[in-house]
């Protein structure tokens, strides 16, 4: 004789349980591998094509030499402002790929903003990093084309020059973006105008700067950055360009600095650097699972209901 079973109490542990094992993996997971320089050597410029070009060599080309330039005059903090990044969780919608900062990228991986003593001793979590050194003249030049200034202080600059060739077939080099900035904050709206910008060839592809994107800032919630870069709500970026292209020895350029002070921060996340059109990632599949699994359980209880 079939016995009936009364589902009700036992569906909400089964719910419970599979909230728990579902959730296993931590919703918020952008997790940033710093790439350390030599601190006996602020400064200079270093090889990290083994790093850079695994996470973002991407179809259609194929990078042939990475190099990073930091400037820095305090060389006992230890801090790092780029970093190879990972991206679980698809906060913003971008995927894998490289994070930069006039910061220490440490600070941006998932979570809330959250207050830090930095290197200057400053409690704040907008003041998350202040390396010191100032811009060279090729990256001032490169720098004022960003913030349109001509008569600013340019520091904590992070240079990042990536060769690479167009694969056979391949016409056009793309990538995808996010641009945020403790600068947002509507505390510090207004004091400085730090910037980013991409150079193909000498080119720029793309000028970001404080003053031109202050107006569609958006608190999108996933990281410590105070506000993002989101035009109609949405901080997925894609830059693109097909022209001064060449076969070989194309030269990507991805420069970046605080402007006017040496804090109040700003990072970028890069991602789907190659010759097509980089794609949103899809919904957390986590999500998507719980919620087949909150419904099979919901059809499971009411088929169940009444019966004992």
């Amino acid at each position: 004789m079939m016995q009936w079973i009364n589902w009700k109490p036992r569906s909400w542990a089964v719910l419970c349980l599979l909230v728990l094992l579902l959730s296993g993996r931590d919703l918020y997971a952008i997790m940033i591998n710093p790439i350390e320089y030599d601190p006996a050597n602020p400064g200079e410029t270093f090889d990290v094509t083994s790093l850079v070009a695994p996470i973002l060599g991407g179809t259609g080309i194929a990078i042939t030499s990475a190099s990073l330039t930091l400037s820095i005059d305090q060389v006992d903090i230890g801090a790092t402002r780029a970093g190879t990044c990972t991206n679980d969780s698809e906060t913003y919608r971008i995927g894998d790929g490289l994070v930069m900062s006039t910061g220490d990228v440490r600070s941006y991986e998932d979570g809330i903003s959250t207050s830090t003593v930095c290197c200057n001793g400053i409690d704040d979590p907008h003041f998350n990093g202040d390396f010191g050194g100032m811009a060279s003249e090729s990256q001032d030049a490169l720098l004022d084309q960003i913030t349109v200034t001509e008569d600013l202080d340019y520091f904590d600059v992070v240079e990042l020059d990536i060769t690479f060739d167009m694969v056979s077939g391949f016409d056009t080099v793309y990538f995808a973006m996010v641009f945020g900035s403790e600068e947002f904050s509507e505390d510090w709206q207004g004091f400085a105008n730090d910037g980013f910008g991409a150079f193909l060839n000498d080119v720029s592809i793309a000028l970001l700067s404080i003053s031109t994107t202050e107006a569609y800032a958006a608190d999108i919630s996933g990281t410590e950055l105070d506000g993002v870069y989101a035009p109609s709500g949405d901080p997925f970026l894609v830059f693109l360009n097909s022209s001064d292209l060449f076969d070989v020895g194309n030269v990507l350029t991805f420069i970046m600095a605080d402007a006017s002070d040496s804090v109040i921060d700003t990072t970028v996340y890069i991602s789907g650097l190659g010759g097509v059109p980089p794609s949103k990632v899809p919904e957390p599949a986590s999500l998507l699972l719980m919620g087949s699994g909150l419904a099979f359980l919901f059809s499971i209880r009411k088929k169940f209901k009444g019966r004992v």
